[in-house]
């Protein structure tokens, strides 16, 4: 059944080498297919990387500029931001946002969750400027690869794992963009979405997301639902 879940995960950061569980706004999947010809800078490297290990290894300007055609073209209907810096692209069938940037911070994220204004937490103030929002990133999956660090979790959905302590046990820790973020996380085993899969461990954490995000991201919404109404 692996072949219906792509990039998935744990799986190494194709950067450091360490294990990327695929948080959302910490880790994304860079594909060969999103790239035009030119590969050269990537080196044949692709797959889950750590979102800091991207931007401090010098190549997270090629790959924001590489895969921007490929953004565009699987997601035309985005607005821009920032003088075009930042774009929010919307699918509608994944009912999913996903946020490009020049910086290369990538994310793709529900409907569901940017549809509310955002969430408080008496552990985590949000940056000047934007809001918090809960979220739940699918880090592993029953009989999937690496499932021996999720430990008593295999035997069912009987309790919940520290998010940060897993992080630093599989030596990651130092490797997540924002580790404030993650704070007071936790991991759990819940039933997959899809009943032909087997179950899946989620995290559940932090995002953090411009202000301006926001509001550009409930439009898309606002005229993504409006599209689906109008084919009806």
């Amino acid at each position: 059944m692996s072949e219906l879940r792509d990039g998935g995960v744990p799986e190494q950061c194709f950067i450091c080498g360490h294990l990327a569980l695929g948080l959302t706004g910490q880790d994304f999947y860079l594909a060969p297919y999103m790239l035009g010809q030119d590969r050269s800078f990537a080196d044949d490297r692709y797959g889950y990387c750590h979102l800091r290990c991207l931007q401090e290894s010098g190549l997270a300007g090629k790959w924001a500029a590489g895969v921007s055609d490929h953004f565009c073209e699987r997601w035309p209907d985005f607005v821009e931001l920032d003088d075009g810096d930042r774009r929010i692209h919307a699918s509608f069938p994944a009912r999913s946002l996903t946020v490009w940037s020049v910086e290369g911070w990538f994310a793709t994220i529900p409907f569901s969750i940017l549809r509310n204004s955002g969430v408080e937490s008496a552990a985590i103030e949000p940056s000047p400027g934007h809001r918090l929002f809960a979220v739940a990133s699918v880090v592993g999956f029953v009989n999937g690869p690496y499932e021996a660090i999720f430990g008593d979790l295999r035997g069912g959905p009987q309790r919940e794992i520290d998010l940060l302590h897993l992080l630093e046990e599989i030596g990651t820790l130092e490797h997540i963009l924002e580790p404030r973020l993650l704070e007071g996380g936790r991991i759990e085993r819940v039933p997959s979405d899809n009943t032909a899969l087997d179950d899946e461990y989620r995290a559940k954490h932090f995002l953090e997301v411009a202000d301006n995000v926001v509001e550009a991201s409930a439009l898309l919404i606002n005229r993504a639902t409006g599209w689906k109404r109008r084919r009806r």
